[in-house]
């Protein structure tokens, strides 16, 4: 990563959101996949996506409440034996408590929230956010607009109940791009409904640091899986007035930007090679 930035290139990682990718077979065989994974170049697994599975539960999963299982502890430790991050969004309070006290590397959240400002599930109470702080991980703030402001995404989701036929005659998309008829016809039908601004955004990176120190907030985005950005957010051209936000706020953007994760990175290939 650092030789592409001196080389003003672009470096792309390979993760892998979901340990489910992995498939349903003994635990060993799944381990076997994941070390063939990472030598294709694989540099951070999500133990669980939307859904609960083998390894561990999910926010939004049959069972929010439990955490790890054995298959996932050993899944976490084969991750650091790798060198590979092991990711906690996606997934419940407990199973990231779990992972940050199995893993031996520090923890990355690569697209997450802070709960304090945005009560979702998918966003990490303060109590996670010490912990990550305190074993030197990073939490990558999430752009989502009805995660930035649940408020918002609760507002959201009643006008497309109330209007579902017209709603439902429009396509889903799994980006904001695929989803912008959607987007505008919300527009059309509550102009009073607005969604967050850059400055709800600034908020989620400003309490993360608050909690969990200044090394731990980072870039998130989730651009490619999310259906709506804040306002002033259009696209990552924009990012720009997003740093400038983090400035504003007094950050590090240096280390928002990008240092905080090639420490977690460096960490995870440390511990990998002491094994």
């Amino acid at each position: 990563v650092r030789a592409a930035a001196r080389d003003h290139r672009v470096a792309f990682l390979m993760g892998l959101e979901g340990a489910h990718g992995l498939g349903e077979n003994e635990p060993s065989v799944l381990l076997e996949r994941l070390a063939e994974l990472a030598q294709q170049g694989v540099r951070y697994v999500t133990i669980t996506w939307t859904n609960d599975n083998v390894f561990g539960h999910a926010s939004t999963g049959a069972h929010p409440g439990r955490g790890l299982t054995d298959p996932g502890r050993s899944l976490v430790a084969r991750m650091n034996e790798l060198g590979v991050m092991v990711d906690v969004s996606h997934v419940s309070d407990r199973t990231a408590l779990d992972a940050i006290e199995v893993s031996r590397a520090p923890v990355l959240a690569s697209h997450s929230g802070a709960r304090a400002v945005g009560d979702h599930p998918r966003n990490l109470p303060d109590t996670i956010l010490r912990r990550i702080g305190q074993t030197r991980g990073a939490v990558c703030i999430n752009y989502y607009a009805q995660f930035v402001d649940p408020t918002y995404g609760e507002a959201r989701r009643a006008l497309e109940r109330e209007h579902r036929a017209e709603f439902d005659a429009l396509p889903r998309g799994r980006s904001w791009s695929t989803s912008a008829a959607r987007n505008a016809l919300a527009r059309r039908l509550a102009p009073e409904l607005h969604p967050p601004t850059l400055r709800t955004l600034g908020e989620h990176f400003a309490h993360v640091a608050e909690v969990a120190g200044p090394e731990v907030p980072c870039l998130g985005s989730d651009f490619d899986g999310i259906g709506e950005l804040p306002r002033g957010m259009d696209d990552v051209s924009d990012l720009p007035a997003l740093l400038r936000e983090l400035e504003r706020r007094h950050l590090d953007v240096r280390a928002v930007a990008g240092e905080n994760v090639l420490r977690v990175m460096a960490s995870a290939e440390a511990t990998a090679r002491r094994d």
